[in-house]
């Protein structure tokens, strides 16, 4: 348990001070779409994956996701949505 409490937590000294300034940001201030996503979005998205990368907790990769086309556009574009 001793390392992963080092792997997750910065030693003193080590944090960037820029960090600090997002600290500060509230959460009124920041800007967020509610807009339902669409299927050209969702293709923006897949398009800017990139290749040969181990999969997700869903065990799907990138690449599987790609080689899915419309279909896959389609089905990720309700899943968003549905969320």
């Amino acid at each position: 348990m001793e390392r992963f409490s080092k792997l997750l937590h910065d030693p003193p000294g080590t944090r960037d001070p820029r960090l600090d300034e997002f600290s500060q940001v509230d959460e009124q201030s920041l800007e967020c779409s509610a807009a339902a996503a669409t299927a050209a979005v969702i293709d923006m998205a897949l398009r800017l994956l990139k290749h040969n990368r181990a999969p997700g907790i869903c065990r799907t990769t990138s690449d599987a996701l790609k080689a899915g086309n419309t279909l896959i556009i389609l089905w990720l574009t309700h899943i968003v949505n549905a969320v």
